[in-house]
């Protein structure tokens, strides 16, 4: 079809939807039509995706302004942002609203878009600017552009539950009625979702800084800008030849717009990997854990069968091997991503089977076919990720093998794989702009004394020459060197079945190789990184802290490298093994005065409770554990000088009734969180700052502490009661 024509559909679009011609399809149904389509002119494809245009065109459109601001650049993103739900038509797994998806895909463009404006002003100056970061607010107060900015940044950031909702009530103005038929929810789950969504983007904003007459505002929100005739137009046609290659694309939409929705494309598949990879590591721990609890012949009943139904796997071919490299790495992924979804709904199943196991209180297993279907999807898994190694070492340096690396590198697990993907990154792709989506705290966590994860981010730090990256590097460096020196002084009374897993993953020699260093002189190097962070690095903002809000690290917000480097040098010459435990003053749980100096002489066992982070289990459980592990120490020190203490800031009856029912000498400090300030003076209030003795004890997680009896820290990160026991045992010996 040609210019003209496809124009006047676009034109019509209203009239259709009055007529009822497109506008009782569902976005699936459109996204299928489109998606099945007969080459670039066929007539139903394009008027199914112009619909889908029409339909989320004028929400899209308004995130990308309120994002950019300069409208030019709007345009583009809203058409890259269309262009990627073209060429991932097929891949979209909740295709009945596909609002939600976009609205978040515009967040994602835009944002590329930024950092893509950002480094050519950097090269052009050839100085170093950082951009403004998501968050960073006016200190003259809101413009009505930086307010919808916001909104939208948080909506992106709520659970898809609620995202969904909003998307289509406040964003696209659908009534509560129209959203429920589109979402298949009933009306009372709209409802009551989006009655959740508004309290917690209510929360947020006002978090942010934004006044609370603003943050109320977004109710009133609606999708009304209209989009542009022409800009719809060439959307739609860029849409049709997606696929068709770059030539095809020419004259129908600028390069840089196809440029950058090949950019984001292949941002959302290495990021869909790196958390299938972990659904795969689920899926596998969890039917694990099912075989073992479901042995056949086991008591009454045994021989009672849980069917299992997994899909059944497409038929198609296995990785090509034919085609261009990049080809080659796409069906691999698919390849892993089938597999991949695959054990995923099995975990889900599994878990059914294990509350069945429970409830019924005796033995069930899988059915032998669910089993071999299982083992089949596991060994079509397990090459990939030495397919795409092997690819990558028989073409070195090419972007299909920094793609496989970096998605090899990604999973974090121990293996020969990752292992042999950082060498290779370090060698070859130390200088990438890409190589940051390696880094992680897993990574500095899992690989903490792995040599060619250190080598990597150690080489990244001297050759990258993005400052932000670098940046990172010398942050993850530091982080995996500190988490290392933990690890080392806790060795001594660490568990038997922690260090024989340290020596199955790392085998005898490489284990023992790193447990032989010395705590001190390797702390001492994470010291001089985080130095080297607050001299070189200062402003960048840290991407493992994109949380609902940042962190309080020393009473404060953490928004920059800066700032943790701070408060992490801070902790290691305050609050490491072998310094005086700083004084604690106040009141315990019934408002009597107690000091910790007041312990002297005496062993102290003392948690100190984590501010402002979620607990590995629900917070109202979190009193009875506390004091479950303390009353373990307790009775395993009874008639011993050994005193047991605590510092908590919520939960203080759940406490106190814990405390009373155990009846035992457990005693805590009360520390009151504190109203939320301006941070800095006049600017954004990040909520509740921790009390004074959270803030001296640096909490930004729970943690535990063994004390001597001259009042010197002697051991921290000792967690669960066999830990604890056996730290406390070494400092009575002395």
């Amino acid at each position: 079809m040609d210019q003209g024509s496809a124009g006047e559909v676009v034109r019509s679009l209203s009239t259709l939807f009055r007529a009822g011609t497109a506008a009782g399809l569902s976005d699936r149904a459109l996204l299928e039509r489109f998606a099945d389509r007969e080459g670039s002119d066929d007539p139903s494809a394009e008027l199914a995706f112009a619909v889908i245009v029409e339909r989320h065109g004028p929400m899209v459109l308004r995130v990308c302004r309120s994002a950019l601001g300069d409208r030019d650049e709007a345009d583009d993103a809203f058409q890259a942002t269309f262009l990627v739900l073209a060429s991932r038509a097929r891949s979209i797994r909740r295709a009945d609203s596909v609002g939600s998806w976009l609205h978040g895909v515009a967040l994602r463009v835009c944002s590329r878009l930024r950092r893509r404006e950002a480094r050519r002003r950097r090269h052009e100056s050839r100085r170093v600017e950082l951009h403004p970061v998501h968050g960073t607010v006016p200190k003259e107060g809101w413009t009505g552009d930086e307010v919808d900015r916001v909104l939208h940044e948080e909506v992106g950031r709520l659970p898809e539950k609620y995202r969904r909702a909003v998307v289509l009530c406040y964003l696209e103005g659908l009534t509560h009625d129209q959203a429920a038929d589109r979402l298949g929810w009933p009306v009372g789950t709209v409802r009551s979702r989006l009655a959740r969504a508004r309290d917690r983007l209510r929360e947020r904003l006002i978090g942010r800084g934004v006044a609370p007459g603003m943050a109320t505002a977004w109710e009133t929100t609606r999708g009304t800008i209209a989009v542009p005739p022409g800009l719809a137009g060439a959307t739609v046609r860029g849409a049709l030849r997606i696929g068709s290659g770059k030539a095809a694309m020419a004259g129908v939409v600028p390069a840089g717009v196809f440029s950058l929705m090949k950019e984001v494309t292949r941002t959302m598949t290495i990021t869909g990997r790196i958390a299938m990879t972990a659904a795969v590591m689920t899926a596998g721990l969890v039917v694990t854990g099912v075989g073992l609890l479901a042995q056949p012949g086991q008591g009454p009943g045994a021989g009672g069968e849980v069917k299992v139904r997994l899909p059944e796997p497409a038929k198609k071919p296995g990785p090509a091997a034919a085609g261009s490299l990049d080809d080659q790495v796409d069906a691999m992924l698919r390849e892993y991503d089938e597999a991949a979804e695959i054990l995923r709904k099995t975990a889900a199943t599994a878990r059914k089977a294990n509350r069945l196991i429970k409830k019924a209180g005796e033995p069930t297993r899988f059915d032998a076919q669910a089993e071999a279907r299982l083992q089949a999807q596991q060994a079509r898994v397990r090459p990939i990720p030495r397919q795409m190694l092997n690819l990558a070492e028989q073409h070195p340096r090419t972007n299909a093998a920094e793609r496989a690396l970096i998605w090899v590198a990604a999973q974090n697990s121990i293996s020969p794989e990752v292992t042999r993907a950082y060498e290779i990154l370090a060698r070859d792709h130390a200088r990438s702009d890409r190589i940051k989506q390696v880094f992680s705290r897993r990574m500095a966590q899992v690989h903490w004394c792995t040599r060619s994860a250190e080598d990597l981010l150690q080489s990244v730090l001297e050759q990258n020459p993005y400052r932000e990256i670098r940046g990172h590097a010398c942050y993850w460096l530091a982080e995996m060197l500190a988490f290392r020196a933990l690890v080392l002084r806790t060795r001594p009374v660490e568990t038997p079945s922690t260090y024989a897993m340290w020596l199955q993953r790392l085998g005898a020699e490489n284990a023992d190789q790193f447990l032989k260093q010395d705590p001190g002189a390797v702390q001492h190097r994470a010291a001089r990184l985080y130095d080297r962070l607050i001299e070189e690095f200062d402003g960048i903002v840290p991407d493992d802290f994109r949380l609902e809000r940042p962190p309080m690290l020393l009473g404060r917000a953490a928004v920059s490298l800066s700032d943790v480097a701070r408060v992490r040098l801070d902790a290691i010459h305050r609050l490491s093994p072998g310094k005086p435990a700083p004084e604690i003053e106040g009141s315990d749980l019934d408002g009597q005065p107690m000091k910790l100096s007041d312990s002297r002489g005496k062993v102290v066992v003392l948690f100190v409770a984590g501010f402002g982070l979620p607990a590995a289990f629900p917070p109202e459980r979190a009193p009875s554990h506390i004091v479950g592990v303390l009353g373990q120490v307790a009775r395993a020190f009874q008639g011993k000088p050994v005193e047991l203490r605590g510092v908590v800031d919520s939960h203080r009856e759940g406490y106190q009734q814990a405390i009373q029912e155990s009846g035992l000498p457990i005693r805590m400090w009360w520390d009151s969180p504190r109203e939320g300030q301006p941070e800095p003076a006049g600017g954004r209030i990040w909520g509740p700052r921790p009390g004074p003795i959270l803030t001296a004890w640096d909490a930004e997680s729970s943690n535990w502490y063994v004390i001597d009896a001259k009042g010197v820290i002697r051991y921290s990160r000792v967690y669960g009661p066999e830990m604890i026991r056996k730290a406390v045992e070494a400092v009575l010996k002395e």
